[in-house]
């Protein structure tokens, strides 16, 4: 992989697959494809991911396929379209001569009720089916979106707002992936359009989906600098369409999921560039809400990683640090430290930015420097144990060890995109 790619990792904190790919779980196995020739200062670097799968949790399709091989001894691994990743830390490892980047696989986390559930009809399914993708089409590049989406009006063609979802993929494609806002704001213009006409039909729920479509038009609007009052106004009609979609939901997830949207794009308004206090003030309270009874339904809920909590007790932190209200913050970073902790592979990023937070209350906000000292013990063993760490097989945890050449593949796809829509 290129040093610029490598850099990209850092800003790509979550990634997925967009082929299929195989790997080994033999460490040796994939070190065959190391190149002893580069340095440390090459353009071109050798990369090892290294996965840790917790086997309890549901994902993606994935196996091991030595028996089935034509080269048994690779020990093969072959994960299908579509897993995601989260990068946990990466690291130079100079006597080896490569970059060490561990990742996590994450649960495939879409309940049963989402995708397909006797309370929606087969049109409500086959959306729900669709927005359970979301995020893998994020790195598809407008020519596959076409292609993908034109057979799917070419088999459903009577569902005429599957075009409003091409669109929408087709923005955010060009917002987040080109940085171009100005195309992107006429592809969500036109999502709309057709959205619009299904506003009514509380069959679909189309609600939800038009008020994600508000949300980037108004931070299109943002990155282009665009009147204050045009962006708020397109948070406030998100902001409507989400209430709208709560109350339409017709299961338990599709009201918690409309929670966490409610709480952002209060969070969205809280937080406009020109620092209104009164928006703060007004709106901040209501993101905390919001994101709180969000965080209650998911806590106890198995189908909810545990990370998905840690994060979201992290926001609810911010908030309340914006609002001055130091105490819910404070136990907010307590909780996630301790979910982080938690986990079989430990997130060094994560543990350190919940203590540096928790150390940083204490100590300016409630100059409480006793309070502080156990978590600044706590930052710096872990700082030690991050520079010393060795992985090790848990019972429930398989460590995958990935070809290099398979990585290329599934790293360098963004570049790839970028490069045959210029």
């Amino acid at each position: 992989m290129s040093i610029d790619d490598i850099g990209k990792l850092y800003d790509d904190l979550y990634i997925y697959n967009t082929t299929m790919f195989s790997s080994s779980s033999d460490h040796e196995v994939s070190k065959i494809f190391q190149n002893e020739r580069l340095k440390q200062d090459s353009f071109l670097q050798n990369v090892l991911f290294q996965i840790e799968i917790d086997i309890r949790k549901r994902s993606p399709p994935y196996a091991a396929i030595s028996e089935q091989s034509q080269f048994e001894d690779e020990a093969e691994v072959l994960f299908m379209i579509g897993n995601p990743f989260k990068v946990q830390n990466i690291k130079y490892i100079e006597k080896e001569n490569y970059y060490l980047v561990n990742l996590v696989l994450l649960n495939d986390f879409e309940p049963n009720d989402v995708r397909i559930s006797t309370d929606y009809s087969d049109r409500r399914n086959i959306k729900n089916c669709l927005s359970t993708f979301k995020l893998q089409m994020y790195y598809v590049t407008s020519i596959e979106l076409n292609i993908i989406y034109q057979e799917l009006m070419n088999l459903y063609p009577s569902e005429k707002w599957i075009e409003a979802v091409k669109f929408y993929r087709s923005g955010q494609y060009f917002q987040y992936r080109e940085k171009q806002c100005q195309v992107a704001l006429d592809k969500y213009k036109r999502a709309l359009m057709i959205w619009r006409s299904f506003d009514e039909d509380n069959d679909l729920n189309c609600s939800i989906d038009i008020g994600h479509t508000y949300i980037l038009i108004g931070l299109c609007y943002q990155s282009l600098r665009t009147d204050e009052q045009v962006i708020k106004k397109n948070f406030d009609r998100a902001h409507k369409h989400y209430k709208t979609a709560y109350n339409n939901s017709r299961c338990e997830h599709e009201r918690t999921e409309t929670l966490d949207c409610l709480a952002n794009i209060c969070a969205h308004k809280m937080l406009l560039p020109w620092k209104d206090e009164k928006l703060v003030k007004k709106y901040g309270p209501k993101a905390m809400k919001y994101k709180w009874q969000y965080i209650k339904t998911i806590l106890h809920n198995d189908l909810y990683d545990k990370i998905k909590v840690a994060e979201s007790l992290e926001l609810l932190a911010y908030y309340s640090k914006k609002l001055m209200n130091y105490d819910i913050a404070l136990n907010s970073y307590k909780m996630a430290l301790n979910i982080y902790q938690q986990q079989i592979e430990l997130d060094q990023n994560s543990i350190t930015g919940c203590i540096d937070e928790i150390v940083e209350i204490y100590i300016k906000q409630k100059n409480d420097t006793h309070s502080a000292i156990p978590y600044q013990k706590m930052r710096h063993a872990m700082r030690l144990k991050y520079n010393e760490h060795r992985l090790e097989d848990d019972k429930h945890t398989s460590s995958i060890c990935f070809g290099i050449h398979f990585f290329i593949i599934l790293l360098r796809m963004p570049a790839e995109m970028q490069q045959e829509n210029s």
